[in-house]
């Protein structure tokens, strides 16, 4: 599927035409001008939009998806370690595309993450978990990288 199909994905538009209504044809020309205006809104630029998702980059389809849940109303975003097996340029793209959800969409978003750095970039609060149990909570203005790495490995209680 391309990325308007993947968009409109259980939701496609039907033809408002004779056509849309007997036969219940889609509206490929409405499903492909919303896609290219979210996809605009977030400042993301594909070669053709008719190619198929599988041949995008992983940033790429990362961003179709998050375009998806926040098109359809989406309020909260989970992410389970969003920059895995990104180049550098793609991982950059996507924490950009996260903290704009965020802020400009008013999305919530709960990463899931072994990078600190993107961890405490994108968020307020920090779970940490260990073997299923919760380790421990904290605000990102009290605590440091340091503890938090501290609590993951079991350094500290």
């Amino acid at each position: 599927m391309n990325a308007a199909s993947n968009l409109f994905l259980g939701r496609e538009k039907i033809r408002d035409d004779i056509w849309g209504r007997v036969f219940k044809f889609v509206d490929d020309r409405y499903m492909r001008k919303e896609t290219e205006k979210l996809l605009d809104r977030f400042g993301i630029t594909l070669k053709n939009i008719n190619s198929d998702i599988v041949n995008l980059s992983g940033g790429q389809k990362q961003s179709v998806t998050v375009g998806r849940a926040i098109y359809w109303g989406g309020k909260i975003l989970i992410f389970d370690e969003p920059t895995n097996n990104l180049g550098v340029k793609q991982e950059r793209k996507i924490i950009d595309l996260i903290k704009r959800a965020r802020d400009e969409f008013k999305v919530s978003i709960i990463i899931i993450s072994h990078n600190i750095a993107h961890v405490f970039e994108l968020v307020d609060r920090i779970i940490i978990l260990r073997n299923g149990k919760k380790i421990g909570e904290r605000l990102k203005e009290q605590t440091s990288t340091n503890e938090i790495v501290s609590l993951i490995t079991g350094a500290v209680a």
